[in-house]
């Protein structure tokens, strides 16, 4: 999850939750200005420097000014509608942490996906593992 806000990009829905540590930042739907959001925000680094700096806020804000924000606790689980599921897709973001006293934290995430987008995983998942059996010089 990046400090930028970013649209869901699961295919259906998502369900987070924090175990440890701070929960995701929500955008209110009516709040939000999706005309300002950056397409390649999720994929960010949110290890980067510039994760928690001036201009990430700077970009938040424009995304969804404070007042619309609704951050999650520890203990929540959010469900969340994804890029496959709506035209408007749940906007979130990772909790501002300082970087000196990062808390530790555990985030689970389910992703709900399509049964032909499943059966597409399983089938690439099989056909790696059988192209891995048969390679050349893996023969005992």
């Amino acid at each position: 999850t990046a400090s930028k806000f970013h649209g869901c990009n699961s295919e259906e829905l998502m369900v987070v939750a924090a175990l440890v540590g701070p929960g995701i930042v929500l955008a209110s739907n009516s709040g939000v200005d999706r005309s300002a959001l950056d397409d390649k925000a999720e994929d960010e680094d949110s290890e980067s420097e510039e994760s928690d700096s001036d201009g990430c806020r700077e970009y938040n804000v424009k995304v969804c000014h404070p007042t619309h924000e609704v951050p999650t606790q520890c203990g929540d689980v959010v469900m969340l509608k994804g890029k496959g599921s709506t035209e408007t897709p749940c906007v979130f973001r990772e909790s501002y942490m300082d970087r000196d006293a990062r808390p530790p934290r555990f985030m689970v995430t389910v992703d709900f996906l399509p049964e032909e987008i499943m059966q597409k995983h399983i089938e690439l998942t099989w056909s790696e593992e059988e192209s891995e059996a048969s390679a050349p010089g893996d023969a005992a």
